[in-house]
């Protein structure tokens, strides 16, 4: 047996209760075996500080009788119970401790949701109360509870699943961690009781623990997370609250340094929905300290899986998507309907990249501007993504890059809310091309000065129709400069608006075109429905402005470039059309051949020549359409509706 010497009731003397022999607590009480009459089992009690306080009831004020108060000791994991009282009439209490630091807890069974004090739901966030005198003033307002019930089953087969958790997690609170408000668990068929606090605005989560089913946790109603959860509030028992859960397998892998192939702890390991848009969290993990895990996955939906660091000091590696993908649009898809192993993945080893982004003119710091490395080798789009993030809202930034790989970094800027600067590439390059390669093998600064902009909006539409035109691209060019040196670039949306970033006080040029083989069928212009840049009209913007342009709707010439000797596509090629009716050449449109040697530009009606040439990397011989070396010679193509076929085969140039 346990002997304790327990001070209790309203009039019992001023001193703190022990066990034997001098022990604070039962674990820690001396075990005493008794076969015959024994003598001298004394103990000697420390004269008591006490912690004094009222309770009372968060609704009405009123004061509560018989709460249960407790004293822990604060300087241990909790809970190591140190001294008891219960509140008098009046919600008062008295509670004998010893000098010492502790936490204090309120609670009554069902009636209200306990709490620490002041106002803490849980011990790690508990507020100490030291004790060197008397302490006054630790005070409660508990939280009425309401019945709230429901059950939870199985999304397939709708059988009631046992041994989940479920919570309710003050709404107003997000991660992490969430403030939570009560638990219970699910019973043998999946119903459970929830006491709730009333009048509160919760959202409930059903958490798979590690002594739950194989199933996947979820918030209600049916969300992948709190910030996606439904608010309830509960005012009176309320039943019906239920959740269906989607059974779940698990896989296995291994997350490695793709240099020295040793494991990788602290990685994040989520799998997410493949069916939604990016990034729809469907449960995730950590990895152990040699790189392990084990992650519990829907069966049989298809997921996309992500390995990222996260915490504020991740390791030094770069995020990715299975299977070795940069972003969740080109990651591999995976569908698991029994339990996997390897899924693994190898990182790369990054750098950390730190430093400032200011405004060019005053040198304030400026943020949130976004940051990317990206591998020189791979040219937009997409580009291959080796690191990035972006500036805090001074300017600073702490980011990781690949470690001793050659990168090209672009400072942008590209929501509605971002503040308003020209994006630009290291070292002040307009973009990708002439931008400066730079290799980090060790943690280092850098700083970026970006130019103030202005905002020019406005609506492209046909000049016919008047209907709002999609996908057309408009860009400002430096008026300063012989053309064409582009600055900025932006897109129509599908109402035909666009929202264009343009250098303050910088002369600029407006140019509206169109550039993919699958764009809408429209001739280029520049402002001012002007057809060169040397027409076009020059603005200098101090402020917001708004420019709007009606295109010509276009007939399209495309086809495609092969190698004479191979027949295989040629990416690359230069296409120019000139006007057919004049002496070679008036220009009147440009293309390119993409990875499939395809092209398309675009012209209104009309009789052209059309060159195919390789000036840029000097591959192949030059031709007129169709096989002519002479422009006087070149088979004319006339242009009244589009035409499609014009190809090419043109003939490798001898090294």
């Amino acid at each position: 047996m346990k002997i304790q010497f327990r001070i209790a009731g309203p009039s019992a003397p001023p001193y703190v209760q022990e066990w034997y022999d001098n022990q604070p607590d039962f674990n820690r009480a001396l075990t005493l075996t008794f076969t015959a009459e024994t003598f001298h089992i004394d103990a000697g009690l420390a004269r008591a500080l006490f912690i004094r306080g009222q309770v009372t009831d968060r609704s009405t004020g009123l004061p509560l009788q018989g709460i249960d108060v407790a004293a822990s000791d604060g300087t241990v994991p909790c809970c190591v119970n140190l001294g008891n009282a219960q509140t008098d009439a009046g919600g008062n209490y008295a509670l004998p401790v010893r000098a010492g630091t502790y936490r204090v807890w309120f609670g009554d069974g069902d009636a209200y949701l306990p709490l620490f004090w002041n106002d803490q739901t849980s011990p790690e966030q508990a507020t100490p109360v030291v004790v060197t005198g008397d302490v006054g003033g630790i005070n409660a307002r508990l939280m009425p509870t309401v019945a709230v019930h429901g059950r939870v089953t199985d999304e397939l087969t709708h059988a009631g699943v046992g041994n989940i958790h479920v919570f309710a997690h003050d709404a107003a609170v997000g991660c992490c961690p969430f403030r939570t408000l009560s638990g219970t668990l699910t019973g043998p068929d999946g119903t459970y009781t929830l006491m709730a606090p009333k009048g509160v605005a919760v959202k409930l989560q059903f958490w798979i623990g590690p002594d739950s089913p194989l199933y996947i946790g979820e918030w209600y109603d049916d969300r992948p997370g709190f910030d996606q959860a439904v608010v309830r509030t509960f005012n009176a028992e309320t039943s019906n609250v239920d959740a269906a859960l989607a059974p779940a397998v698990v896989i296995h892998g291994t997350v490695t340094d793709e240099v020295t192939h040793t494991g990788i702890g602290g990685i994040g390991v989520n799998a997410n929905d493949a069916n939604e848009p990016c990034c729809v969290f469907i449960n995730g993990i950590q990895t152990a300290g040699d790189g392990s895990y084990s992650l519990t996955v829907p069966k049989g939906r298809p997921i996309r899986i992500f390995f990222g660091t996260f915490g504020p000091n991740p390791p030094a590696y770069l995020s990715e998507w299975y299977d070795d993908k940069p972003y969740f649009d080109v990651a591999d898809t995976r569908t698991f309907t029994a339990e996997a192993f390897h899924i693994d993945a190898a990182l790369t080893p990054a750098v950390h990249l730190r430093g400032m982004v200011t405004d060019e003119a005053t040198r304030v710091g400026i943020g949130p501007i976004s940051i990317q490395a990206v591998d020189p080798a791979v040219s937009c789009c997409p580009f291959r993504n080796l690191g990035g993030g972006q500036t805090n809202p001074d300017g600073t930034y702490d980011i990781l890059v690949a470690k001793g790989h050659p990168l090209k970094l672009q400072f942008f800027v590209w929501r509605p809310d971002d503040p308003l600067y020209i994006s630009e590439w290291y070292d002040n390059q307009p973009d990708f091309g002439p931008a400066t390669i730079v290799t980090y093998s060790a943690d280092a600064e850098l700083n970026i000065a970006l130019a103030a902009a202005v905002v020019v909006d406005g609506k492209v539409t046909d000049q016919d129709t008047h209907d709002p035109i999609g996908r057309i691209s408009i860009q400002s060019v430096d008026a300063a400069a012989p053309c064409c040196v582009a600055l900025t670039y932006a897109e129509t949306m599908a109402d035909g608006t666009y929202r264009l970033l343009v250098p303050r006080g910088h002369a600029v040029k407006i140019h509206y075109f169109v550039w993919r083989a699958d764009d809408p069928p429209y001739l280029d212009e520049w402002d001012h429905d002007q057809p060169t840049f040397e027409l076009a009209a020059t603005h200098t913007f101090a402020a917001s402005a708004t420019i709007d342009a009606a295109l010509a709707h276009a007939f399209v010439i495309s086809g495609t470039v092969t190698d004479r000797s191979t027949g295989l596509p040629i990416a690359m090629i230069q296409i120019g059309v000139s006007d057919g009716t004049m002496p070679c050449c008036l220009g009147v449109a440009a293309g390119i051949t993409d990875g499939a040697g395809n092209y398309a530009v675009r012209v209104r009606a009309g009789t052209y020549r059309v060159w195919i040439g390789d000036d840029t990397l000097r591959r192949y011989a030059a031709e007129f359409y169709d096989r002519r070396s002479d422009p006087a010679a070149a088979d004319l193509v006339v242009v009244t509706t589009n035409r499609l076929g014009i190809n090419a085969q043109l003939l490798p140039l001898t090294p």
